[in-house]
């Protein structure tokens, strides 16, 4: 097979092969530092500073000032009120999205309903906000709502999910992008965009950063039969360099293309759930397709791994129904409407505090 390299992926192949000063490499990565932003403590401090300077008090006389300091602090306290009934009341929205969400079991059998179909990719435009290692956004995001090529992907699906496909109004495909490093030309251009006045996306800092997203995505922009050697040999490398150093230097445990892609895409996947439950949209996250299949019914290229799927649509059945919720292999899947639904192991047994086992 011959493969034909540019300019780019010979650069690309370069810095990876540069990799072997791990030291160096490793030093760059450990003196990074995270910059936490609070932006509510930051903005109640801004709504209190300016509420302060925004309140004049006289001079004159004792009692005037005593008045204004008692007008200053009710204000103040009137506005902390507010933030914490506003603070409250998203809580109770956020919570009540979480707790009524279910796995819908079966959809009205639909012919894709334009409005659904518009709530579902706005819910899709959302869900981008999701957060993403580095912001790389190793992912795409493709809505199938059209009835031949509901068809033709549920010819890939096991069991119900065919069912699930061809009867609600669209189907979320979340693909996980392996080589993300592709899209760097991408990736530069949105940074220059987002930040004009700095020019450090131009020149060697945007390198140094590349370097490190290829070290954390194994996403290199090679061949396959390239890639996946390379990404053993190196995430090997690493190991052993964590065996010997490991005990002075922080050295990250790194994974596969596949695995980091994932992780990044599944978080986009739950916000979209939750943003179609804000929508009034009901949702079943399937995995259980044949992915090669559906690349070819979709034309998704194999770089793209698809870790699931998600029908969007209404439910085909009322409240009161006695057994619409029970799948194919007998699990129920919730009652739809209330909040006693499926049933999670006992918080005691999930959720630990400061060391594991330790009941929170």
């Amino acid at each position: 097979m011959a493969v034909t390299l540019n300019n780019n992926a010979i650069r690309k192949i370069f810095l990876l092969l540069c990799f072997s000063a791990l030291s160096s490499g490793f030093s760059l990565l450990s003196s990074s530092r995270p910059l936490l932003i609070n932006n509510a403590g930051s903005n109640f401090r801004t709504m209190m500073a300016s509420s302060s300077s925004t309140t004049t008090m006289p001079t004159s006389s004792s009692d005037d000032d005593d008045n204004n300091n008692d007008a200053v602090k009710i204000s103040l306290d009137e506005k902390e009120e507010s933030i914490s009934s506003t603070s409250t009341s998203s809580i109770d929205i956020v919570d009540n999205l979480l707790k009524m969400r279910y796995a819908c079991n079966r959809f009205t059998p639909s012919s894709s309903n334009e409005e659904v179909i518009q709530l579902a990719l706005d819910a899709l435009d959302v869900a981008r906000r999701a957060p993403s290692g580095f912001n790389v956004q190793p992912y795409k995001l493709l809505l199938v709502s059209s009835e031949e090529q509901k068809a033709e992907m549920a010819k890939y699906c096991a069991g119900r999910n065919a069912d699930r496909v061809r009867d609600s109004d669209c189907t979320a495909v979340f693909l996980a992008d392996q080589e993300s490093s592709r899209e760097y030309r991408n990736y530069q251009s949105m940074l220059s965009d987002t930040n004009k006045n700095n020019k450090n996306w131009i020149g060697w800092k945007f390198w140094k950063l590349q370097f490190i997203i290829a070290l954390f995505s194994s996403g290199y922009p090679l061949p396959r039969f390239l890639r996946v050697p390379i990404s053993f040999l190196l995430r090997l490398s690493v190991s052993v360099f964590d065996v010997f150093f490991g005990r002075w230097i922080v050295i990250p445990t790194l994974g596969s293309a596949e695995t980091w892609s994932t992780k990044n895409t599944v978080l986009v996947a739950a916000s979209y759930m939750i943003a179609c439950s804000s929508r009034g949209l009901t949702t079943c996250p399937m995995e259980g397709i044949n992915a090669r299949g559906v690349r070819r019914a979709l034309n998704i290229p194999r770089r793209y791994k698809i870790p699931l799927i998600i029908a969007t649509g209404a439910r085909a059945y009322t409240p009161d129904s006695k057994d619409e919720e029970i799948d194919d292999v007998g699990m129920e899947h919730g009652k739809p409407g209330t909040q006693l639904q499926t049933p999670r192991y006992p918080r005691k047994d999930v959720v630990y505090s400061n060391t594991f086992g330790n009941s929170a």
